[in-house]
């Protein structure tokens, strides 16, 4: 998501595209919440991290010199921040050279608030480890107490568990759809820019396999014990793909010309759900955090992009990511062992 951003970011038209943000500050103040929710996403990350009984050491940083301790937690910040400081600082520029100072105030605001407010709080709760163990109350959705069935547990846990991650994963699909529906009228790639953009959003999904492995190994390890078939198994991960993927349907269909074709429509949005399915079985590979395999995957995705412009249905590649899914999934589903490094 990040890697497509900054391509469009600093593509070529990147100095129209800061200029009119910067000259306009709506649009600078809806691209300071987009950040916001950036900010908000690596904080709760860190919490989890802190959370894990490996981590406790980190604590330690506390016995640290206070200048150490605090060039440490600056340093971490601004870290975490770089994916938005490096065209923040490129944005300033542009509107120093313009004259809009309304802007470049917004900017340096921001940007100090989004690394000082952080801080303070990570250096105050590294004080209080208990203080990570709390849950935090406003993002803990209460659903009511009513009899849920099993092929929404999915839905429920990242609904309750993950809610900046879902809301930030299907903004960015938002745009992405709206993006190729408004460019696909002027574009010669005809069908091909609209399955290319899916392509992308499907893409995305890559994290689904890092909140899959939480939900499964926090509350369905049990699951492995219990007298049910892998094929009803991978019938649930394909229901968990309808359900997570629906929101992009919704939008693909409300947002699309009149003159697409249902055979889009269908072609791009079986293999969205394979690639939800895809991620999902992922959390059983054995060597899912083999390096070669990472390398693997980010070669096989610029080829299916070059494979995309001959106009390859993408339901061909759907019925290659479920075989795999399957084929994996049956592999490892009795056999995995968790280990830890």
């Amino acid at each position: 998501m990040y890697l497509l951003i900054l391509l469009a970011a600093f593509s070529l038209e990147h100095i129209q595209l800061a200029s009119l943000i910067t000259s306009r500050v709506e649009l600078l103040i809806v691209v300071v919440i987009i950040w916001a929710l950036h900010v908000v996403k690596t904080s709760l990350f860190f919490v989890k991290i802190m959370q894990q009984p490996s981590y406790e050491f980190l604590f330690d940083v506390t016995l640290l010199p206070e200048k150490k301790k605090w060039t440490e937690l600056v340093s971490l910040q601004i870290s975490l921040n770089a994916i938005f400081l490096s065209y923040a600082a490129f944005m300033l520029f542009i509107g120093i050279r313009q004259g809009n100072w309304a802007s470049a105030g917004i900017l340096v605001i921001a940007n100090l608030v989004y690394i000082v407010l952080p801080v303070l709080w990570k250096h105050k709760s590294l004080q209080y480890p208990a203080a990570f163990n709390r849950k935090i109350a406003f993002l803990n959705f209460r659903f009511p107490q009513l009899p849920l069935s099993k092929w929404f547990f999915f839905s429920v846990f990242l609904l309750k568990k993950e809610p900046v991650y879902l809301l930030l994963q299907k903004l960015f699909a938002a745009a992405m759809i709206a993006g190729i529906a408004y460019f696909y009228p002027t574009d010669d790639y005809d069908e091909r820019l609209l399955k290319l953009g899916l392509f992308f959003v499907a893409s995305g999904y890559f994290t689904l396999t890092q909140h899959f492995t939480d939900y499964y190994n926090n509350g369905m390890l049990f699951t492995r014990n219990l007298p049910v078939s892998i094929e009803r198994a991978f019938v649930e991960y394909i229901v968990n793909g309808v359900l997570f993927t629906l929101p992009e349907l919704l939008l693909f269909v409300s947002y699309l010309p009149n003159n697409v074709s249902l055979f889009v429509i269908l072609d791009v949005y079986i293999y969205i759900i394979a690639a939800a399915v895809f991620w999902q079985t992922a959390t059983f590979w054995i060597d899912i955090q083999n390096t070669r395999l990472h390398l693997f995957l980010f070669i096989g995705h610029i080829a299916l992009v070059i494979i995309l412009m001959f106009k390859i249905p993408l339901v061909l590649l759907a019925a290659a990511l479920l075989t795999i899914s399957f084929w994996q999934l049956k592999k490892h589903y009795y056999n995995f062992e968790a280990t830890e490094d």
